[in-house]
């Protein structure tokens, strides 16, 4: 049978500093387990819901991260090669509140 993949990577802009580091995916909204699965199967013909969830860790002095959640916003963007070049998109990215895949210090949205 026919298959469809999809891949989805992560890429975060930081500013610089010694105390900085990117925000992190977790496996539940307040998680702080960043074992989140890293494949997902989706059957043809079915819906496909994909929770993604990112926090983003405040670092102490020392540069090591204190495991309190930061005040800087998080935001998770969808980037679909084919829709880049004229293909059509292949899915969407919303807060599972509504609106923009954005918080302040984590994000939860949902890939459909």
């Amino acid at each position: 049978g026919g298959a469809s993949v999809q891949t989805v990577f992560s890429a975060f802009a930081c500013d610089a500093g010694a105390a900085n580091q990117p925000p992190v995916f977790v496996t539940s909204p307040h998680s702080r387990s960043t074992a989140v699965e890293t494949e997902i199967r989706c059957w043809a013909g079915g819906a496909c819901r994909i929770p993604l969830h990112a926090r983003d860790f405040a670092m102490d002095a020392s540069g090591v991260a204190s495991g309190d959640v930061s005040d800087d916003v998080v935001r998770i963007e969808p980037l679909v090669l084919g829709a880049a070049l004229g293909k059509g998109a292949a899915g969407a990215l919303r807060h599972l509140q509504g609106g923009e895949c954005e918080g302040r210090g984590g994000v939860s949205c949902l890939f459909t």
